[in-house]
């Protein structure tokens, strides 16, 4: 038997701190930072400059313009 140690990759919104759950397999984590991305990003994840943000925390105006909606920052305090 062998004992190894593996990088996995995840996708967490900036704003809510919502983890990020592909709804074909449920899996949230990926091999790779790209695969993760892309999956994130065709489940209507916004990625992009370094941010990301999750579909409740963001919307699109009928001009395309991103409006990032207000919410409070939750870093896992009560």
């Amino acid at each position: 038997m062998a004992v190894f140690e593996e990088t996995k990759y995840g996708v967490q919104c900036d704003l809510c701190m919502k983890l990020y759950t592909n709804m074909d397999n449920v899996h949230f984590l990926f091999v790779d930072e790209v695969t993760a991305k892309k999956s994130a990003n065709n489940d209507d994840w916004l990625i992009e400059q370094g941010i990301c943000l999750c579909p409740e925390c963001y919307e699109i105006d009928n001009k395309g313009n991103i409006n990032i909606k207000e919410k409070e920052r939750q870093y896992g305090s009560e």
